[in-house]
C-alpha cells in the first residue's frame, strides 16, 4: 500500500506550435517521462501496474492549442516545492510544450473556456460578410449541429442545440482576416468543441480558412480561488 504522504499541486502548461498536433495520450507520454528524468517526486497509483499521478482537467483537442492548460499531481515528501517543478522539468520537454507556473491546489471544477479562432478568407468583402452572417446567426441564438453519439450499444447522430453552450462571442477583422473569440461551456456536465461551432457556422455562412484554434489560459475564462 501507498502510505507516503502527498500534496496536491496544480500546474499549469502551455502547448503550442507543432505541439497542438500531438494526441492527449502522446502528451501523457511526454509529459511522464519528462518528469521521470528530472527525478520529479511523483505519488504513484497502486496495484500491479503502479504509474505516475498526472491528471489533466480538461484536455484540448487534436489540433488545438492552449496557453494556460491545467495539469494535477502528487508531489510525496518536501525535497521539492511546487512552484520550483516547472524549471526541473522543462529542460526535458520538446519545443512547443513548457510547465508555466506550479502551486498547492486542488483543481476546482471547469464550467467554461475562452478561445481565439484565427480564419482567413479570400477577400475582405467576403470576411466581413462571414462575419455579418455570423453576428446575426449567434445573435439569434438558433443554431444546431450534428454529433455522434451513442444509444445502448449503437451509434447515432444527434441534433445539438449549440446557443446555450456559447456565453459569449465577439469578431475582430483585418483585412481577409479574422479572428473569433468565444467563451463555451467546458466541463463533464455540458461541454462545446470549438471546431464543431465553426463547422456549423461554416455550413450557415460559408467556407472559413482556419489558421488556428488557440484557448487562453483556464484562469483567465475561469475564475477560481486556489486553496494555497
Amino acid at each position: 500500500m501507498n502510505t507516503l504522504q502527498w500534496k496536491d499541486t496544480l500546474l499549469t502548461f502551455s502547448k503550442t506550435g507543432r505541439m497542438a498536433f500531438i494526441s492527449h495520450l502522446d502528451v501523457v507520454r511526454v509529459m511522464s517521462q519528462a518528469f521521470r528524468r528530472a527525478a520529479v517526486p511523483l505519488w504513484y497509483t497502486e496495484g500491479f501496474h503502479p504509474q505516475p499521478y498526472l491528471s489533466f482537467p480538461l484536455p484540448l483537442s487534436l489540433g488545438q492549442e492552449g496557453l494556460g492548460e491545467w495539469l494535477a499531481v502528487r508531489l510525496v515528501g518536501d525535497t521539492m516545492q511546487a512552484k520550483d517543478v516547472p524549471k526541473y522539468v522543462n529542460p526535458f520537454l520538446p519545443d512547443g510544450l513548457r510547465l508555466l507556473i506550479g502551486m498547492e491546489a486542488i483543481p476546482p471544477p471547469i464550467t467554461q473556456a475562452a478561445y481565439t479562432i484565427r480564419l482567413a478568407f479570400p477577400t475582405a468583402e467576403a470576411a466581413a460578410a462571414w462575419q455579418s452572417a455570423a453576428e446575426q446567426i449567434l445573435r439569434t441564438g438558433c443554431l444546431t449541429a450534428q454529433k455522434t453519439g451513442k444509444q445502448g450499444h449503437k451509434k447515432v447522430q444527434k441534433t445539438i442545440e449549440l446557443a446555450p453552450l456559447v456565453y459569449k462571442t465577439s469578431f475582430m477583422q483585418n483585412d481577409n482576416l479574422a479572428a473569433l473569440q468565444c467563451t463555451l461551456a467546458a466541463g463533464q456536465e455540458k461541454s462545446l468543441n470549438p471546431a464543431l461551432l465553426l463547422e456549423a457556422l461554416s455550413a450557415e455562412c460559408g467556407e472559413a480558412q482556419v489558421l488556428s484554434i488557440t484557448r487562453l489560459p483556464l484562469a483567465d475564462s475561469n475564475p477560481i480561488s486556489f486553496r494555497v
